[in-house]
């Protein structure tokens, strides 16, 4: 044999024949007459806890305990729904109590607000100590602050002397500069 393999090529599968193709599209079950997998859209699934009892509840707020140590668990860095679970009680409840308890959203907020501080502290320790990252987003989130206007009445003689500094300066003739 020159240039075959050692085995014998074996015939290919040909289209249209009653044997199952190997190809990507036509790869799943096939439901031949007397197959059950015919009766497939006929058959009844059941849930495997018949007993009933997952129930689905109205989500109710915390209680007083549960709020205090849902923010302390926030404030240290928790997310809501890793709060929830470990004080295990609904996301749901958490919301709840959010939106009716302005107490409670009030306590929240201020510890968000914490948080954001702390990470604005490292931003700022991080920048001081010369990261161009930290440097840069200190400078892009950080607001200028507002430079406050003299509040001196300006009077037609401040006006004038001012004037007169300045001109003096474009001409070049500042008193106590020498001549050369």
């Amino acid at each position: 044999m020159a240039g075959g393999s050692s085995s014998p090529r074996r015939p290919s599968k040909k289209a249209g024949t009653r044997n199952r193709s190997t190809t990507s599209s036509t790869t799943g079950r096939t439901a031949g007459p007397n197959d059950p997998a015919s009766d497939a859209d006929e058959r009844e699934f059941t849930s495997e806890s018949s007993e009933g009892t997952d129930t689905w509840t109205e989500p109710t707020p915390l209680t007083l305990k549960e709020q205090k140590e849902f923010v302390r668990l926030i404030a240290q860095g928790a997310s809501p729904a890793a709060a929830c679970s470990i004080l295990k009680v609904a996301v749901d409840c958490a919301y709840l109590t959010f939106e009716c308890d302005q107490r409670f959203r009030r306590r929240l907020e201020t510890a968000f607000l914490a948080l954001n501080d702390n990470v604005r502290a490292v931003v700022y320790r991080d920048a001081m100590q010369g990261k161009a990252a930290a440097q840069s987003l200190w400078l892009k989130s950080e607001p200028r602050p507002a430079r406050k206007a003299k509040s001196m009445p300006v009077t037609r003689e401040v006006m004038l002397a001012d004037l007169a500094r300045i001109m003096s300066t474009l001409h070049g003739d500042q008193p106590g500069r020498g001549e050369s």
